[in-house]
């Protein structure tokens, strides 16, 4: 689910994308290393593309800027 969700976070709109972005961001935040026993392909393929998409994703899940009245 991880690079599907990935791929689609950049389309969403709003506090939608903030809020996916933001869970994506904390799931690799407080991922933490496996056993080996529990290791799979698919595992290691979300964790490399979450790696990835760091920036992206710290970007995203940035509450908005408000503009500050004068």
């Amino acid at each position: 689910a991880v690079p599907a969700l990935l791929e689609l976070v950049p389309h969403l709109e709003g506090e939608v994308q903030r809020r996916v972005a933001r869970d994506l961001f904390d799931r690799w935040a407080t991922a933490e290393a496996a056993d080996w026993r529990s290791w799979s392909v698919a595992r290691q393929r979300a964790h490399r593309e979450l790696r990835g998409a760091l920036p992206m994703l710290r970007a995203l899940a940035a509450p908005p800027v408000q503009a500050s009245a004068r």
